[in-house]
């Protein structure tokens, strides 16, 4: 019995001793044999570009896209965002196959100018972006902007709308006269 007991307290004391050490904080890298991309899903804007991996050692790997007027992906893995959508970059290393979401959004305008008193409505453009776009006016006194993109131009002068969503700010310079 006093073994028992002796036994279970080395466990709870060492469990504990355990758990301050970094070896309790240490994660296991992935295998260089299991086949992954660095990245299952991203948002770019259109123009910007990212490159997608595949961690394998001594393999052929080819890309391709499933829609090269959205999203295209040269030989060495770059993605090119090219215009609002949805793409998924298809990435074949032997018989395996891995698949990378990319969404590539846009503001309806860069740039624009409108009139004191005018309206005009921005929108995101992507893959039905409805929900979850937050718009803000970096000078509300000469345009006001709603929570739908509406822009209001108050009085003249310049400003930039910014519209967040996904994690990206867009942006459009806009001017009033």
């Amino acid at each position: 019995m006093k073994i028992v007991v002796i036994a279970i307290s080395i466990l709870v004391i060492g469990n504990y001793l355990y758990k301050k050490t970094s070896l309790y904080f240490f994660e296991i890298p992935h295998s260089p044999v299991s086949l992954h991309l660095n990245k299952e899903s991203v948002v770019l804007e259109k123009g910007e570009t990212f490159r997608v991996s595949v961690f394998v050692i001594n393999k052929r790997v080819y890309y391709s896209s499933t829609d090269f007027k959205v999203a295209y992906v040269n030989l060495n893995g770059k993605v090119f965002a090219k215009k609002p959508g949805v793409a998924f970059i298809v990435v074949k290393v032997g018989k395996k196959t891995l698949k990378c979401k990319v969404r590539v959004i846009a503001i309806s305008k860069k740039s624009l100018t409108l009139d004191v008193g005018e309206r005009y409505q921005l929108h995101v453009e992507g893959d039905g972006i409805l929900k979850g776009v937050t718009w803000k006016s970096s000078n509300s006194s000469v345009a006001y902007v709603n929570k739908f993109g509406y822009v209001t131009a108050k009085r003249k002068g310049t400003t930039v709308i910014t519209a967040k969503v996904y994690g990206k700010k867009l942006t459009c310079k806009l001017k009033v006269e």
